[in-house]
């Protein structure tokens, strides 16, 4: 559906429930990893982070979950 810009502002529309929590879920997600990425210190930190848990998947010196909590 495409709405111009001379439409009313307050027009009204109906929209499935599930599907609106869906977008409000995934507007949330997106606000989040802006603010992530904009703050260049912690997503750095994230990035090395990454690198080494890559590194150390490789190596094999990562535990499982099971491992890790007990579970299983």
């Amino acid at each position: 559906m495409v709405i111009s810009a001379t439409h009313e502002e307050d027009e009204k529309l109906l929209v499935d429930k599930k599907y609106f929590d869906e977008l409000i879920e995934k507007l949330r997600s997106v606000v989040e990893t802006l603010e992530i990425t904009s703050d260049q210190k912690f997503f750095k930190q994230i990035l090395s982070a990454a690198d080494n848990l890559e590194e150390n998947a490789r190596l094999g010196k990562l535990h499982s979950f099971e491992e890790a909590f007990g579970e299983g």
